[in-house]
């Protein structure tokens, strides 16, 4: 019997505290520090050979 190429998976779901009063107060440093943020991640995952 053949065994079964397996991959492991995982899925990360975020969520920003206060994000509508964040961007209410500063819009743009809001967007700034949010895209800061999510390039961190996507650098992380692109080092453990992730994809987004």
């Amino acid at each position: 019997m053949e065994s079964a190429e397996r991959k492991l998976a995982a899925i990360l779901a975020m969520d920003v505290v206060d994000y509508s009063a964040k961007m209410s107060e500063e819009e743009q440093v809001t967007r700034r520090n949010f895209k800061e943020c999510t390039k961190i991640i996507e650098d992380v995952v692109s080092s453990q050979k992730g994809r987004t």
